[in-house]
């Protein structure tokens, strides 16, 4: 059994529940409408600019099989050492936030799937260049074999990055209405869509071999 690496999870802070990230950002923050192959995760990720949240994203796990999540056809090839580490934050009596997290690791993560952020950003960046920017973002955190590094570098790149240029016209249900917005449905391994919601912008990206039993809808989660 491997050791879980770092510090004792007692000695760091909690991280802020969905509802303070909500609070300090100062918007409705979105994520997918509940359906049986998604969990959603507690953990917000979250960007600033100094103490002003500009983008935050809500991740999911995903079972394949959810009416029995002892499946084997929905852990993670890993699962045994991550329930190693778990035995272990059990029998430490690390925090509740800290086993959940692990016990989220269980199942193939759909890792910052849908993000709100402002619909103006400082650049003026068209919504189509943002939305290829997460999926790109996606990419280059959870497809290993998409990414490269040059040289010595420790600085991955991907071998091919998503292009703004695919984006077309669709549309997407938000808390029930449909809207308008663009969908870019190129790339070999993910699926992105962006709406544009009142003051802000949301964008969902799914992985492509997961996305057909998947509904892309969102619902405010949490905010007003």
């Amino acid at each position: 059994m491997h050791e879980v690496p770092g510090a004792s999870a007692r000695d760091l802070p909690a991280p802020p529940s969905p509802e303070e990230v909500a609070a300090r950002f100062g918007r409705s923050v979105f994520g997918l409408v509940p359906q049986p192959h998604l969990r959603e995760l507690d953990i917000l990720s979250t960007v600033a600019t100094g103490q002003e949240l500009t983008e935050v994203s809500v991740s999911y796990s995903f079972l394949a099989e959810p009416g029995d999540t002892t499946d084997p056809r929905n852990l993670v090839p890993t699962v045994r050492d991550i329930d190693g580490w778990l035995e272990k934050a059990e029998r430490d009596r690390q925090p509740e936030w800290f086993v959940r997290s692990l016990q989220s690791m269980r199942f193939p993560m759909m890792w910052e799937a849908a993000r709100t952020a402002s619909r103006e950003d400082p650049w003026g960046t068209p919504i189509a260049e943002r939305l290829a920017a997460h999926m790109d973002h996606v990419l280059i955190n959870t497809a290993d074999e998409r990414r490269r590094r040059d040289g010595g570098s420790v600085i991955p790149f991907l071998d091919v990055g998503v292009s703004a240029a695919h984006a077309r016209p669709t549309t997407v249900a938000v808390d029930g209405s449909e809207r308008t917005g663009i969908r870019i449905d190129t790339d070999p391994t993910v699926i992105g869509w962006a709406i544009e919601v009142d003051d802000s912008l949301v964008s969902i990206v799914l992985d492509r071999d997961r996305a057909e039993r998947l509904d892309v809808a969102l619902v405010t989660r949490w905010g007003s």
